[in-house]
């Protein structure tokens, strides 16, 4: 079984049980694909001010993205966005590392929705069968305002189509508005791999 697969199969508890997980993210890539990708689309899309629920937001890697992207004079970055964090696994709350969100929660998005309703909605990392399912998308659906958009990264593996494997293309609630295909991380036995950005809407 590949590194990716194994990942996918672990839960959540045992996964993050000893993981580095910052760490882990700069080593293998991630803050430069997904956590890249979804600051300048977070930026490119919403105005400065715009509340952004970060679902699964682990230690803090979209708000340290936004961060790195003040360090770097890309434009809207650290205070610019109003950022919620939401995740189910407490261990990674109790070790956040970023500094610049305004609230983080204990949150299962497969069985509620969150306790308000956004704009801008972000799940970098989530999208897969140990995490968050395609049952959710009625979830999601009910977390965003009428006009709100919705960003997650999808795992590619063995080059199948992972939007219809995982029901995304299926279930009833979102709709997908664009994918794109970008480098992620780079695994330990297969190099570089690949995840598909995919925006949703409401139905």
């Amino acid at each position: 079984m590949t590194w990716l697969k194994n990942v996918l199969n672990i839960s959540v508890d045992e996964l993050y049980k000893n993981w580095d997980y910052h760490k882990w993210c700069i080593e293998a890539g991630w803050m430069d694909g997904p956590i890249a990708y979804t600051t300048n689309w977070v930026s490119d899309n919403f105005k400065p001010g715009t509340e952004v629920a970060d679902v699964a937001c682990g230690n803090g890697q979209l708000g340290i993205g936004f961060s790195n992207r003040t360090a770097n004079s890309l434009g809207y970055g650290n205070n610019d966005f109003v950022i919620d964090g939401y995740d189910i696994n407490a261990k990674m709350l109790d070790t956040f590392e970023a500094t610049n969100y305004r609230s983080t929660s204990l949150h299962d998005m497969n069985n509620n929705s969150l306790p308000r309703k956004y704009k801008c909605i972000t799940v970098i990392g989530a999208f897969n069968k140990s995490h968050i399912n395609s049952d959710s998308a009625k979830m999601f659906a009910e977390s965003l305002e009428d006009d709100g958009l919705l960003i997650a990264s999808v795992s590619i593996v063995d080059k199948e189509d992972p939007l219809e494997l995982m029901g995304w293309r299926t279930q009833e609630h979102l709709e997908i508005v664009s994918e794109e295909s970008i480098k992620s991380l780079i695994t330990p036995d297969e190099g570089q791999k690949y995840h598909i950005m995919a925006v949703f809407k409401k139905k």
